[in-house]
């Protein structure tokens, strides 16, 4: 029985090379996407043919926890488990530090940071019940905030989420009832897979 990968934001970039790269080694592929219907679907349709494994695309907005529960749900009636959890979703809402909301500072850390953990949560849940082993890898863009203006800093909201990931990661160590959390350094728009696989 094939193994299952949950990838967030999979539709496109680095998230959708995620989701080929696990088919090409024989996962069943799940992956959500929030807006991009059209380019979820081409995936989706695009592994199923291509690969000889399971393809489900699942809309989810990951700030949303409820969505974030239903997604779960979804994954543990077709298939039981989740071997392997990629929190590859990130967002950045842009716009000058007089025009920042609250919201929109609370929406970037519910995508970046707070979704990782329930989805790691969840997954540390089925693993107990199932007694199986898993791993979660969450994807870190490297940036020093320091070196930055303070201005500048508030701008790019989207490197708190990021950094707090990694803190926890670094910080804590194994998650609970064994996922291994793994780093992955340097630019998402980058060459990471030779650190992943």
């Amino acid at each position: 029985m094939n193994k299952v990968v949950l990838i967030t934001g999979g539709s496109k970039g680095i998230g959708k090379s995620t989701c080929i790269k696990f088919a090409s080694m024989g996962y069943n592929v799940v992956f959500n996407y929030n807006t991009s219907l059209d380019e979820a679907l081409k995936l989706e349709n695009d592994i199923t043919n291509n690969y000889n494994v399971d393809c489900l695309a699942i809309k989810c907005d990951l700030s949303n926890e409820q969505e974030i529960m239903n997604m779960v749900e979804i994954v543990k009636s077709k298939y039981n488990n989740i071997d392997v959890l990629v929190n590859n979703a990130g967002i950045a809402i842009d716009s000058i530090l007089e025009d920042k909301t609250k919201d929109n500072f609370i929406k970037t850390l519910d995508v970046n940071l707070i979704a990782p953990f329930i989805l790691s949560r969840e997954m540390a849940k089925i693993m107990t019940q199932f007694g199986v082993d898993g791993y979660a890898l969450n994807q870190i863009l490297a940036k020093n905030p320091s070196v930055e203006s303070l201005k500048n800093a508030f701008l790019r909201q989207y490197t708190y989420g990021e950094s707090a990931i990694q803190i926890l990661q670094n910080g804590g160590g194994n998650v609970s009832n064994g996922i291994s959390n793994f780093g992955i350094p340097g630019n998402r728009r980058g060459g990471i897979f030779g650190n992943i696989f």
